[in-house]
């Protein structure tokens, strides 16, 4: 069609019909039908039964539908069908399940049918309905009515907003009720805003400071009452309340200039003020803080602004975990409708004090068994040394470093521990370096790296090497062996002049110690072994004092008389396999003296009983007791230049024999080991069976000196008749009484005394009555009535002078001979 122009006039073509024509859609695969069946259901149920529901579904051709979804629901009238669950066909084509039975919300019965929603090759079916009606459980609540008052349509956060109303049930007040104001939320659970409890008249007046929502500014809030046993719930319509953010104000907060550098323990002080339009803020908490980049930032303190909007937060300057600059801040979190602030970042470098350790020169090599002593110089800047632990280590490149010994700092930053020569590495080269492990105050410090280190270490490039040789014959006073016989004896090498209780120090490795502090506790029960034997024996003190050497302190507690190094197979390769324990045994014994007690061999570890027996062993050797000999199964067996010093295995007693245990009465008194003790010749020798454990006149070496005894002496006292006899030859005479020291024995060690002056008896006692011997020409027999009255002298019920007596008349008898 042609509209026409201003000359020319409009017109119009032919019109055409043209008929359009749907393409034929292809044809669609054939689905077979299907067949759904429900079990009828019952026709009424109580609210809470559980309803049973059981079907199955099969095809047109009669065969099962496994793994079908089978939908359950609800017939509505007008609306969707309500969906009450989902069940899922088995091999053979059943559905089973249970629905739990609820009152319908708009009223009447439900009309619960199955549905198959059908697949690619299988048509829909539906089952038939079945109407189930539920009734309700009886209410025994009384119905109750809650009403909510008039509340602000507009607020201002922060802002107190009450909530009035009351809760009646049948006109009449609930006391004590829980009533709780919520936000009506479409998409999550209902917030609680605030909650409280009716008045006796049934009134509730509950405060909430206004806050916005999460996502939302405008709440729609109600009461609401959950009801109890006797009153149902309640709940209260909506009311609208638009929360507006508060006015803020903006801050201006201040932090003084710090040092450049502080000390760990140092008291710094963090002062500044803040603001608001140049006026200062009162009553506001600044927090100050340390920037970590990889972390939430550090708090070091906070504090309360005063009147003049100024601060004061005190810390004590802590050390970082690897750094030292620390990029301090302070921080304002906004409050009371003013806004946040902070501070630019402070540098402050945080230092602990220093100071350089020394190790003296070594010998190149040493041999298996040597005594090697070292010695150095510790010292710390800001700290006195006295009292600082030095660990002397063999550097492990690839597992933890093995623990040599543990030294004693003196006042003049001296130290020095001995260490018994082992094979500690495959190529018998020991890399001994010694270090100070520090703690929070003190950097740590080793003789192999230059400078201070993190605690997590240095390089410790720069050790000593030691080769350690094939060891010479004999084994350190600690070893086990088998062997010998003859007189049964135990050596004395020294008694030390203590002033109080002993103090032992035990000391795990320190870049090990997990393993070995399960043997701590059994270290301290050996030990104490000889408390109980000493003090079951002859009373007195013999109590002993512990610490261990703990990771992180740097410092012994005390002074230690004995250190008791826990050390492994791996740490020493002699471990189990040559010996459990070492020690050394001196002419002019050191303050402190070093032991080890193995915790591992190369079988495994050592058991509990094994390392308490091994400390008890190595600890009296710490103070001065050697060797027994002779005497199979002591506790003090060794093997001493290869061979064993007593028949037998070595020890098979853990508990110190009454041998062992007079011994160490005669260096150190009856009283304890505390001083006063008693001087001993170097590797004296007291024997068994003997009154005062002196030497037989027929038996030991020539020239062999017999302890002095620690008692009084027996020579006739100022006052005429006054005998004081050595203790000693009490305990020894009450052994005897007992039978468990054989007469010749005791006879023998009378005459030794008598024949040395220790015990005086006059000529006329000397083969007085002529007393003959018996049939084999021999002594004769001690009569009985001598035994029973050196029992009762013993036990103290018999004076010394009556004691003295009695020997004369075994001289006048020619039982002794003199």
């Amino acid at each position: 069609m042609f509209e026409g122009t201003a000359s020319l006039s409009e017109s119009r073509s032919r019109t055409y019909s043209v008929v359009v024509v749907d393409a034929p859609a292809p044809a669609a695969p054939a689905k077979r039908g299907t067949d759904l069946h429900l079990e009828p259901l019952p026709s009424t149920a109580t609210a809470g039964d559980a309803v049973e529901l059981y079907g199955w579904l099969s095809d047109s051709d009669g065969y099962a539908v496994e793994g079908a979804s089978i939908e359950i629901k609800d017939d509505v009238d007008f609306g969707l069908d309500d969906t009450l669950g989902y069940l899922t066909t088995g091999e053979d084509g059943t559905f089973s399940g249970a629905w739990t039975a609820s009152e319908r919300g708009g009223g009447g019965a439900w009309d619960i049918y199955a549905v198959f929603e059908g697949t690619a090759s299988l048509s829909e079916s539906r089952s038939r309905t079945y109407s189930v009606a539920v009734a309700g459980p009886p209410d025994p609540t009384r119905p109750t009515q809650l009403s909510l008052g008039p509340v602000p349509g507009y607020v201002q956060e922060g802002q107190t907003v009450t909530f009035e109303g009351a809760l009646l049930s049948g006109g009449r007040p609930v006391a004590g009720a829980l009533v709780e104001i919520k936000d009506d939320d479409l998409l999550r659970p209902d917030d609680l805003l605030a909650h409280g409890r009716t008045g006796p008249d049934g009134r509730f007046s509950i405060p909430w400071a206004a806050e916005q929502g999460l996502v939302e500014t405008e709440l729609e809030v109600y009461a609401e009452y959950d009801g109890d046993d006797s009153h149902g719930p309640s709940t209260t319509s909506r009311r609208a309340i638009v929360v507006a953010p508060a006015p803020t104000y903006p801050t201006s907060l201040e932090l003084d200039a710090l040092p450049r550098v502080a000390y760990v323990g140092d008291m710094i002080s963090f002062t500044g003020r803040l603001l608001h339009a140049n006026l200062p803020l009162e009553g506001a908490v600044v927090k100050i803080k340390e920037d970590d980049p990889l972390k939430p930032d550090q708090l070091l303190g906070s504090g309360w602004t005063g009147s003049d909007g100024r601060f004061i937060v005190q810390w004590t300057a802590s050390p970082g975990l690897v750094e030292t600059d620390f990029d301090v801040y302070a921080e304002f979190g906004g409050a009371g409708g003013y806004e946040k602030s902070q501070t630019a970042r402070q540098a402050m470098a945080v230092l602990k004090y220093g100071g350089n350790i020394r190790l003296d020169p070594l010998p190149r090599s040493v041999a298996e068994g040597d005594v090697v002593m070292f010695t150095g110089t510790l010292a710390l800047d800001g700290h006195e040394t006295e009292g600082a632990k030095v660990y002397i280590m063999d550097e492990d490149m690839l597992n933890p470093d093995d623990l040599l010994a543990a030294a004693y700092v003196e006042s003049d930053g001296r130290f020095a521990a001995n260490w018994f020569a082992s094979r500690v590495d495959a190529d018998r080269t020991a890399d001994v370096y010694a270090v100070f492990e520090g703690d929070d105050g003190l950097y740590r410090q080793t003789t192999c790296d230059e400078g201070p280190t993190f605690d997590f270490g240095g390089s410790c490039r720069d050790t000593i090497p030691l080769d350690v040789r094939k060891g010479r014959g004999g084994d350190p006073a600690g070893a086990y062996g088998r062997g010998g016989d003859g007189d049964a004896y135990i050596e004395m090498h020294y008694s030390q002049d203590m002033a109080e209780r002993p103090h032992v120090a035990i000391a795990p490795s320190p870049d090990g110690p997990g393993d070995a502090r399960r043997y701590i506790v059994p270290v301290q029960e050996g030990i104490l072994m000889w408390t109980s034997a000493m003090e079951d024996r002859y009373g007195g003190d013999w109590g002993v004092t512990f610490s261990v050497v703990e990771p992180g302190k740097p410092f012994f507690d005390g002074r230690p008389d004995v250190v008791v190094n826990l050390v492994s197979h791996e740490g020493d390769a002699g471990c189990l396999d040559e010996y459990s324990g070492r020690s050394e045994l001196y002419s002019d014994p050191p303050k402190t003296v070093q032991t080890i007690v193995c915790t591992t061999g190369a079988g495994g570890p050592v058991s509990i009983s094994d390392a308490s027996a091994t400390a008890a062993h190595e600890f009296i050797h710490a103070v001065g007791l050697g060797h027994t000999f002779n005497k199979a199964g002591d506790l003090m067996c060794s093997a001493e230049d290869g061979r064993a010093t007593c028949p037998g295995l070595a020890p098979e007693s853990d508990v110190p024999s009454d041998l062992n245990a007079a011994a160490v009465a005669q260096m150190y008194g009856t009283d304890g080991f505390a001083v006063p003790n008693n001087p001993v010749k170097y590797k004296s020798r007291f024997y068994e069976g003997v009154p005062g454990g002196a030497a037989p006149a027929s038996s030991g070496p020539a020239g062999a000196a017999s302890p002095r005894p620690y008692a009084a002496s027996s020579q006739p006292g100022p006052d005429a008749g006054q005998v004081v006899v050595p203790a000693w030859i009490k305990a020894s005479a009450g052994w005897w009484a007992d039978g468990l020291v054989s007469d010749e024995a005791f006879v023998r060690g009378i005459e030794y005394m008598i024949q040395n002056g220790i015990v005086q008896v006059s000529p006329a006692d000397r083969g007085a009555d002529g007393t003959e011997g018996d049939a084999d020409g021999g002594p004769p027999a001690i009569p009985q009535w001598v035994k029973a009255g050196a029992k009762r002298w013993a036990d103290g019920l018999v004076s010394d002078e009556a004691f003295a007596r009695g020997i004369g008349l075994l001289v006048s008898m020619g039982i002794i001979r003199v």
